[in-house]
């Protein structure tokens, strides 16, 4: 697989592409282990760590698998340490298949790494946002009581081309069911490109007026996807606010469909261009 690299690339729908952080200084023999595990278990065919110069502490790794038996998917990690705060490795993930992705697919981010668990430790902290530090995907983040506060992470987090970031506002205080992430009842094909953001009872106002910028507006009780920068032209926001979002443990049927729209936008994607 061969790249060129783009600021300002159209994803095409036969992409999966994400991002994160491992803070930890050992995040290639994560990827390593995790990669390792999936070839013997079959779950990948194979995979390769392709060369870099000697000086370079860029790490890339590359797997081959095929999606419900069928579909070839290629893809490739990329490791760079961060030398500034927050520390750790930052990592792209960015795999194409043969035909357009299918969200019933299985997260190529638990191809690479492991999925979070008791017997992961802290090689399953790899879901850190990449400059946010208190940021994670497959988590609820909860909005800052400071209005201000929030609103300049929704602004920050509205350029952010790489997740959908998902509002969410508790209508009333949720109980230990309410209080897990949305995350773990989506397909796999999205659970991983969505940051989830949960507004309390009481700061139903302050995250209107601070999405007041971004045009849109989170219903009571409901949630609301920040546009992409730029907007596609024909950008309807009504097509990607879901008026009522039930904490229970149900399926969110609307979430997933705004978020299947959503997803399939075009739109700028900081990934590369692949040509085989």
């Amino acid at each position: 697989m061969s790249n060129s690299a783009t600021d300002h690339a159209i994803i095409p729908q036969t992409l999966w592409a994400a991002r994160g952080r491992h803070p930890g200084p050992a995040a290639e023999d994560v990827v390593r282990r995790t990669l390792g595990r999936h070839k013997e278990s079959g779950d990948i065919d194979d995979f390769a760590e392709p060369p870099v110069p000697d000086d370079s502490p860029v790490r890339i790794f590359e797997a081959r698998w095929r999606a419900g038996g069928t579909v070839t998917v290629r893809a490739r990690l990329t490791l760079v340490p961060r030398t500034a705060r927050p520390e750790g490795q930052e990592w792209t993930l960015v795999a194409e298949a043969e035909r357009p992705w299918d969200e019933t697919w299985p997260s190529p981010a638990t191809l690479f790494w492991p999925e979070a668990g008791p017997a992961d430790g802290a090689d399953g902290d790899w879901d850190h946002h990449p400059t946010v530090a208190s940021l994670r995907l497959r988590q609820v983040n909860p909005l800052p009581d400071d209005d201000k506060e929030t609103r300049r992470r929704l602004k920050d987090a509205a350029r952010d081309s790489w997740c959908a970031h998902l509002v969410v506002h508790e209508a009333m205080t949720p109980d230990e069911q309410g209080r897990l992430p949305l995350a773990r009842l989506l397909p796999p094909g999205l659970r991983h490109r969505v940051m989830e953001h949960r507004a309390a009872p009481q700061q139903h106002r302050g995250v209107n007026w601070a999405l007041k910028d971004l045009g849109v507006e989170l219903p009571r009780g409901g949630a609301v996807l920040l546009p992409p920068d730029p907007a596609p032209e024909d950008y309807d926001s009504r097509e990607h606010t879901v008026r009522t979002v039930f904490l229970d443990g149900s399926e969110p049927a609307g979430l997933v469909a705004a978020l299947r729209h959503f997803t399939a936008l075009p739109g700028p994607c900081r990934v590369a261009r692949w040509r085989r």
